[in-house]
């Protein structure tokens, strides 16, 4: 009998000892390898609202065709390189279910009055569609301005995969 026991016991505490798979991790790894690679920027629409009236509307870019200047190329280990026409900056991001981050360097800007510092930043943006060849980022920010008027500024920025 206390043989019997001993293994029932054992299988138990095997049992329990078995470590379950994270599903959110496997997702962030699927979402980690959709989101890999060259990602060229098609479009980009910002709405600017001040205290909830909707004040300025711009279309920075609407592409029919690719521009090879224009693109960000994800890398599995977090790493990411953004090429946009004034330069390329090597940026690092974080990836947890629909939530990206984007992290951006400190850089220098030359201007007519001499060089500039642009300290380092992060953004984040909400991955609207990650499917098909095609990413859209939604970023949504809000301020408050030395009068007292809320600034909120929401852009869609729309890539395709090639």
């Amino acid at each position: 009998m206390k043989k019997y026991l001993l293994i029932f016991m054992s299988a138990i505490a095997f049992l329990y000892s078995c470590k379950k798979d994270n599903p959110s991790n496997s997702k962030n790894t699927n979402q980690q390898l959709k989101i890999s690679g060259k990602w060229y920027y098609m479009q980009d629409t910002i709405l600017e609202y001040k205290n909830g009236t909707l004040t300025h509307v711009v279309n920075q870019l609407s592409n029919t065709m690719i521009d090879p200047n224009y693109y960000i190329q994800f890398n599995d280990d977090g790493t990411a390189v953004a090429s946009y026409d004034d330069g390329i900056s090597n940026i690092t991001y974080t990836l947890s279910g629909n939530k990206i981050v984007l992290n951006f360097p400190a850089y220098t800007e030359n201007s007519p009055g001499g060089p500039i510092t642009v300290p380092a930043s992060s953004n984040q943006a909400t991955v609207k569609i990650l499917a098909d060849g095609r990413l859209e980022l939604f970023y949504d920010d809000s301020m408050t301005d030395s009068s007292g008027n809320i600034i909120r500024d929401t852009e869609a920025a729309y890539y395709i995969k090639q």
